[in-house]
């Protein structure tokens, strides 16, 4: 199955059918912010400590893109973690890796089939939204749940090298 009709933060359950909206490109992105609040309510994310804060970060990015999320291009996520460490030299690295995976997961959400943000983009604008963050585009963590990664280091053993973990 393409695409699930009745999945929470569907496109087709966020955006009302048969309405012309004056502002259409506005509409489909309070629509996509209100279906990506519906997929994570579903999920039982908090709302003061989770989503709430996930959506003000998207609406961030888009005023200082001034652009939709279906014309988002990775040197956009640049552009606005530059900004922010530029206006504040104490921006922390883990605050701006937090942001980028903020902004991952909402674009994982749009451009996933299931719930139909590609179809309905394109149908309307010709274009449909991209993963703007990639593995390889985003700032690394040197640690993770605070075990430390141990670069191996290489020793002399019997006349060959041996390969240990430091």
């Amino acid at each position: 199955m393409d695409r699930a009709e009745g999945l929470p933060g569907a496109a087709n359950l966020a955006l009302v059918g048969g309405v012309v909206h004056l502002e259409p490109e506005t509409a489909v992105f309070n629509a996509m912010l209100k279906g990506w609040e519906t997929q994570q309510q579903a999920r039982f994310l908090d709302w003061e400590s989770t989503i709430k804060p996930r959506v003000w970060l998207v609406r961030r990015f888009a005023a200082f893109t001034n652009q939709y999320p279906w014309q988002w291009q990775p040197v956009e996520v640049e552009a606005f973690i530059d900004h922010l460490r530029a206006r504040r030299p104490t921006f922390a690295v883990s605050t701006g890796r937090s942001y980028q995976n903020i902004l991952r997961l909402f674009c994982e959400y749009i451009t996933d089939a299931r719930y139909g943000w590609p179809t309905s983009c394109v149908e309307r604008f010709g274009r449909v939204p991209e993963q703007i963050l990639h593995e390889w585009k985003c700032a690394t963590r040197r640690c993770l749940s605070g075990w430390r990664w141990k670069t191996p280091s290489v020793r002399r053993r019997s006349g060959g090298l041996k390969l240990e973990a430091a």
